[in-house]
């Protein structure tokens, strides 16, 4: 184990240089070696820790296995891990590897000295935990993690743990730790106090990253409550690494710890600004449960990932039920209380409801025949429970991702409706019919299931026509009619049938102007009114009409902002409208406004920095504000200012960066990151940052393949991946590497081709299959094949399809390349003229729209 110094503590002995570094001073000493603090100055200057490593006679060996060893550390790249920059051996042949310098104090001590509580420790370990996980998708285990390898060092001003050491224990192995517990030098491999089972049991070739994940227990233990769960020095090395290794060593919960420790437990509660009571009380129950199963002796009992000890932890933090515990009904009551006090009486009622929901309606239908008032009363009940069912417990489900739990609903409530006919149902019981039924197909969309959401949608819409023509003054019915046109305008639209789908949406749009005319104070009927327009804006555009749809997005945007400011407080309201203010921006790039485009995305990312600057941990908005730095970077780079674009696209890169920390296995999280890095690549490269432009592009395209092995289903993963590779082929093409280029284009073009088959696809997947092909033309081009590159043009503008007036900037700017290309360059110059003149600008453009004006490039 290293013992801190003082820092750059000098002490006899050290060297005053290993390898090209110069040492000023000693960080710390343990038995695996000595830490020196160091500085280098070449390539670059900067502070780097050198660890020199202690070995025995396999020195030779030791060196060969450090070497290989030291290629699987530099992949690591985390914020919670300190990064490896080097490694060799001395003129003596002693290993060392240099890494990143860490100004921070150990885990323990720094949570100490700051009297973090334990939620609040429980926070900073997250990130501990996180990047662990990182390591051990990398293929690195630590195999030596304590307190000491974790320094908690200030980013931004907030604290940040940092991993120090990762895999050094691996890489200083020698051959015959397969027998024994001891190295050629006599030290144990590995801290005794943080050791796993299997490690102490010497068993080193079947050690996992299971071993890290009951030594991140033996950490949090020792975090929590101030002391070891066992401490070798009381009973001796030796017996206590036996003992370890039989399983035989029982560890006290760490609540009980607090209690039984009278004396220390005062001042250990004090360090984390509570009572001894207190602190027990917070450690019983899912504290101890989690830690206790971190530690289990079987590694089978174990979380199997550090992740899943993570995710646990957050549970806990969010008052969620945790795996580490039985899932007793009165638990998840319990947790349930606590997250949502106010909703206790309801949810206790929908338990009652789910137990009775089969008997009600298996009753109700066998039993409609009898005595009129009987059946009434069931009736009403069962109408009541499936409303219940599928509208107000679906709300509370959603936001968790707990649908799943309904999946049997629809199909009985079905089944339900179809035993008792409407015609035996009072108009009241005919409403509720109405909306459950509507709310069914909603649940059946949110499920994902399109094709199975129309039915409902469309008995829905036939209940709600027939009482709206019973009785034209009662708003409710007359609102209720307008959501069920709504609902099935919308399925419509996501199937792609527009004329469908403005045939409902127009008559939703004369219902709400009817209701705003009775009452135009009515917030609630202003903003159906809002939805009514945006609803046909969509439809507009998709057809073609940007001018329509930006006249009805602007309507929906001038609604949004009048209720916002009657009260600015909402901010469900207020992130509606940054939707809409993008939305409007869209459309006004697609007419070429790009000024005026840019105003709109800018008010978007306004608004949505504003409710993360106020909620920072909403994970929700935090992901909105990407996009939004997206889009208003995007204008920057059409416009021509590639600085304000990079800076954005790096800010969205950091924004993502967060997220992907808190959740590694989140497959959006990761696409938004990738994307916002290939972005910021393109950027770098457009103000004259090759190196770190076409590493981003690299990083980008290397998560963007593992995330279309992991789902190639998703489009938008394989759309994005198709990007990347275009993006690199049109780079290698300009440093010359035309095999390379040529290659990234092919890839594109096998993302692409399938998904621009497909009935209805995106324009954009036209637009990045013609972006391709484009490429590919240049390349035949430039390699002296002007037949092939003819036929790659050719491709590039079948891509694009027949121009309709609509296209986006980008797409021009494709058609234009291609036909300057081909045998049209005179209308390519017609399509330059036009983007000239709205101020389209990206990098490249303004050298080709020169090249235009001069030659005609045609191939011969």
């Amino acid at each position: 184990m290293v013992s801190p110094l003082p820092p750059e503590q000098t002490l006899a002995g050290a060297p005053e240089t290993i390898g090209p570094y110069r040492v000023t001073g000693t960080l710390g000493e343990g038995g695996m070696g000595v830490v020196y603090a160091a500085e280098q100055s070449r390539p670059i200057q900067r502070r780097v820790a050198i660890k020199l490593i202690r070995v025995g006679d396999d020195r030779g060996d030791v060196v060969a296995r450090f070497d290989l060893e030291r290629q699987a550390l530099a992949v690591m790249e985390h914020p919670a891990i300190a990064k490896v920059f080097d490694a060799g051996a001395t003129a003596s042949g002693s290993p060392y590897v240099v890494m990143e310098y860490v100004d921070g104090e150990p885990l323990v001590a720094w949570c100490d000295a700051h009297r973090l509580s334990i939620r609040e420790r429980l926070a900073l370990y997250l990130p501990v935990c996180y990047a662990v996980q990182h390591a051990h998708q990398k293929g690195v285990i630590h195999r030596d993690l304590k307190p000491s390898n974790v320094l908690v060092t200030e980013v931004d001003g907030k604290p940040m743990p940092k991993i120090i050491d990762f895999g050094i224990a691996k890489a200083v192995e020698g051959a015959q730790r397969a027998a024994s517990l001891l190295t050629a030098t006599g030290l144990l491999i590995g801290t005794p106090a943080y050791m796993s089972p299997e490690q102490a049991a010497g068993a080193s070739q079947d050690v996992d990253t299971r071993t890290d994940v009951y030594a991140l227990g033996v950490m949090l233990y020792e975090l929590l409550v101030g002391s070891l769960p066992a401490d070798p020095a009381a009973v001796g090395l030796l017996p206590f690494v036996a003992r370890l290794a039989a399983g035989l060593s029982p560890v006290a919960a760490p609540s009980s710890r607090v209690t039984t420790e009278r004396l220390a437990a005062p001042q250990v509660a004090a360090r984390r600004g509570t009572e001894a009571p207190v602190l027990a009380r917070e450690l019983r129950g899912d504290v101890d449960a989690i830690v206790l199963k971190a530690m289990a002796p079987e590694r089978e009992r174990r979380y199997q990932t550090a992740q899943e000890l993570a995710q646990d932890i957050e549970r806990h933090l969010r008052h969620e039920p945790v795996a580490a515990r039985a899932p007793s009904v009165r638990y998840r009551f319990g947790k349930l209380t606590r997250r949502h006090p106010a909703g206790v009486a309801l949810a206790a009622s929908a338990v009652i409801f789910l137990v009775g929901l089969a008997t009600v309606m298996t009753v109700q239908t066998r039993r409609v025949t009898l005595a009129r008032t009987v059946a009434d009363q069931r009736r009403a009940q069962a109408e009541d429970l499936i409303s219940f069912m599928v509208g107000d417990l679906r709300a509370r489900l959603e936001p968790v991702g707990r649908l799943e739990i309904l999946d049997g609903v629809g199909d009985r409530a079905l089944a339900y409706f179809a035993a008792v006919p409407a015609s035996e149902l009072t108009p009241g019981e005919l409403f509720r019919r109405s909306q459950a039924l509507g709310q069914l197909g909603q649940l059946r969309m949110a499920r994902g299931d399109l094709a199975h959401a129309m039915a409902p949608f469309r008995e829905s819409l036939a209940l709600a026509a027939d009482l709206a023509a019973r009785d034209p003054d009662n708003t409710e019915w007359q609102v209720g009619l307008g959501a069920a046109h709504f609902w099935m305008g919308y399925t419509h639209f996501e199937r792609g049938a527009l004329d469908s789908a403005l045939a409902q949406f127009l008559p939703y749009l004369d219902i709400s102007r009817r209701l705003v005319a009775r009452d135009s104070t009515n917030p609630e009927w202003q903003l159906e009114l809002g939805y009514a327009h945006s609803n046909l804006g969509s439809v507009r555009e998709a057809q073609g009409d940007l001018t329509g749809a930006l006249e009805a997005y602007r309507f929906t945007r001038d609604v949004k902002s009048r209720l916002v400011a009657l009260d600015t407080s909402d901010m469900d309201r207020l992130l509606d409208l940054a939707h809409t203010e993008n939305t409007v921006g869209r459309a006004l790039e697609r007419l070429g406004r790009l000024d005026s485009a840019r105003g709109h995305y800018l008010a978007d990312l306004s608004i949505k920095e504003r409710l993360v600057a106020r909620d920072p941990d909403n994970a929700i908005w935090r992901q909105g504000l990407i996009p939004a730095l997206s889009y208003a970077a995007a204008i920057d780079e059409l416009s021509g200012r590639p600085a304000q674009a990079l800076a954005r696209y790096d800010s969205a890169a950091r924004v993502a960066s967060t997220l992907v920390a808190r959740d590694t296995s989140n497959a959006d999280w990761a696409r938004e990151l990738a994307v916002a890095r290939l972005y910021a690549g393109s950027a770098a490269i457009a103000v004259g940052r090759p190196d770190a432009g076409v590493r981003l592009l690299h990083d980008a395209r290397d998560a963007l393949r593992a995330l279309v092995l992991r789902d190639s289903s998703k489009a938008d993963f394989r759309m994005q991946l198709a990007r990347a590779e275009t993006e690199l082929g049109r780079w290698n093409a300009q440093s010359g590497n035309t095999a390379a280029a040529l290659a990234g284009a092919a890839a594109a073009t096998r993302l692409l081709a399938p998904l621009a088959a497909r009935p209805g696809a995106e324009r954009r997947v036209g637009l990045y299959l013609a972006q391709a092909r484009l490429l590919e033309g240049e390349l035949h081009l430039g390699a002296g094949a002007p037949a092939a590159a003819r036929a790659a043009y050719a491709a590039a503008l079948l891509a694009l399809g027949p121009p309709d007036g609509t296209e986006e900037l980008r797409a021009l700017d494709v058609r234009a390349r291609a036909l300057a290309a081909s045998d049209s360059a005179a209308q390519a110059r017609a399509i330059v003229g036009r983007l000239q003149a709205l101020g389209y600008a990206p990098r490249g453009f303004p050298q080709f729209a020169a090249r235009l004006a001069e030659v005609d490039p045609r191939p011969r």
